[in-house]
């Protein structure tokens, strides 16, 4: 953890990822509560860390808008362009895109047939596309 402050009853924990994958924030307490999480620096929340964000925070930092308190330490400073300038460059990684027609396959009974799973959704990153079958009817599945 790189900063926890607490102020006017916000708390802002600001928290290094230094590898790809999944991570569990796990939250305890009592009462109604609201979490948002973010991209330090990200401050249009588009997924991408870039010039826009940069100019975003100048403008912030000249107004001295709290948008562009980045650690959460009630101030806009250098520390936060620190922050956003660390992160500049970074981009989301997008999730697999379904196509927009499905590929339709009848076939007689005990017919085998084959269909690209590529026809169905792509990833625009070209990470590899993982696949569950959940279930089947009148049918099997095989992988090749």
């Amino acid at each position: 953890m790189l900063g926890n402050t607490s102020i006017a009853g916000k708390r802002t924990m600001l928290l290094r990822v230094t590898e790809a994958g999944l991570k569990l924030i796990r939250i305890n307490g009592a009462g109604a509560a609201q979490v948002r999480v973010s991209l330090a620096g990200d401050l249009n929340r588009d997924g991408v860390v870039d010039g826009i964000d940069s100019a975003a925070w100048q403008q912030a930092a000249a107004e001295a808008n709290a948008v562009g308190d980045l650690n959460g330490d009630d101030l806009v400073n250098q520390a936060d362009r620190q922050v956003l300038y660390a992160n500049y460059g970074w981009k989301a990684n997008r999730a697999p895109v379904a196509a927009a027609t499905l590929p339709s396959t009848l076939t007689h009974t005990d017919l085998a047939t084959n269909i690209s799973l590529n026809s169905i959704a792509e990833d625009l990153e070209g990470d590899l596309v993982l696949w569950r079958l959940l279930d089947t009817t009148h049918g099997s599945a095989l992988y090749r």
